[in-house]
């Protein structure tokens, strides 16, 4: 069952519950669901900070013969229902209070009130010996919100072209430090019950444990948004256990299927011509080394790009898969989990591949 159905169903269930406790309390029951996202607003009747102290939203202003309505919970107190019965008694048209449940409030709150979108200072990398921009950052990164803090970081190390993310736990803090121009800068030191929330969100997406006294792989996507447009950014990520807990490393690779093209690495002729000739034989081995940063993933996506033809299945063992590739059957090796190349291998090779 999808998410939405799974919603649907707990709504129902928490508004038939609301209905028998409406004729508990001898309340006449309402259902919002079909106007708590097009009802006017009752505007100027209540105080918002009143409406979430007393549970308790104006359905309508009343006028004629009309009474003022109102929508409570079971958590408004019923002295405050006895208090606005007085209150709106002197404007002669009186008061219906309809029970509603609690979603039905929120929703109607949510339209009240309507959360506040706060846009956070972006992060600056600090100079050797700036403190103070350390700190600034670091105050920044402290009061992002919990459910934003992970998201918040991965989008800056993209606007800053961070080649990777480094969460170091300290004895008293956590050191976050990003690669840039393939030098480490000091970006912030994080309060350590952040620690919980950044590994939480990055065991979710990345499928690693929290609790692994071994080191592990994963990897992860996050589509960004930026100036009117959008792409795709790939995470390798890394974990090692230390004294203090996991220390992680993502690897940021924003991924374009379509600059995965040798000719577009900027390699000189001699070499690339070497290169076509060693892609161009049936069967073989091509090492690819270097050191991180160095592009050896993405001259090894190139060349996978260059020999994606229609008349070719491709398959590939990844550990991590880096890139998704369209047109290329890739499969992840967990070798951390216990698998292996040559058992991928052999299952590889009954699939009459061609590279």
């Amino acid at each position: 069952m999808d998410e939405k159905k799974i919603q649907q169903r707990r709504r129902e269930t928490e508004e038939k519950a609301t209905q028998q406790r409406a004729a508990i309390l001898g309340f006449q029951y309402l259902d919002t669901r079909e106007i708590e996202d097009n009802l006017p607003l009752a505007q100027g009747m209540l105080d918002i900070k009143d409406m979430y102290k007393g549970h308790i939203v104006p359905l309508a202003a009343g006028g004629g013969s009309e009474p003022y309505r109102f929508g409570v919970t079971s958590q408004t107190p019923q002295s405050l229902i006895q208090k606005m019965e007085t209150d709106y008694s002197e404007h002669g048209n009186g008061t219906q209070f309809l029970l509603i449940s609690n979603s039905g409030f929120k929703a109607f709150m949510h339209r009240f009130d309507p959360p506040q979108e706060i846009i956070y200072d972006d992060i600056e990398i600090a100079k050797e010996g700036d403190s103070e921009t350390l700190a600034q950052v670091s105050q920044t990164l402290n009061s992002v919100g919990s459910d934003r803090v992970f998201d918040y970081l991965i989008d800056q190390a993209d606007r800053l072209g961070a080649s990777d993310i480094h969460i170091e736990n300290e004895r008293g803090y956590i050191r976050i430090r990003m690669r840039v121009d393939g030098a480490l800068h000091p970006v912030a030191h994080l309060d350590s019950d952040r620690y919980r929330i950044i590994m939480g969100e990055l065991a979710s997406r990345a499928n690693i444990s929290t609790a692994s006294n071994e080191p592990q792989s994963g990897h992860m996507q996050r589509e960004i948004t930026r100036d009117n447009g959008t792409h795709l950014l790939n995470l390798r990520v890394e974990t090692v256990p230390t004294m203090y807990g996991q220390d992680a490393v993502l690897r940021l690779f924003n991924f374009d299927e379509s600059l995965l093209n040798l000719d577009l690495l900027g390699i000189p002729d001699r070499q690339r011509k070497e290169i076509d000739e060693v892609i161009s034989h049936p069967r073989g081995m091509v090492l690819m080394v270097g050191p991180t940063g160095s592009g050896k993933s993405t001259t090894l996506y190139s060349i996978l790009n260059a020999l994606n033809t229609p008349d070719r299945k491709l398959i590939t063992l990844e550990d991590p898969i880096e890139y998704g590739l369209t047109g290329i059957s890739q499969i992840p090796i967990d070798t951390t989990g216990g698998q292996s190349f040559a058992d991928g291998l052999r299952s590889v090779l009954r699939l009459d591949p061609d590279s």
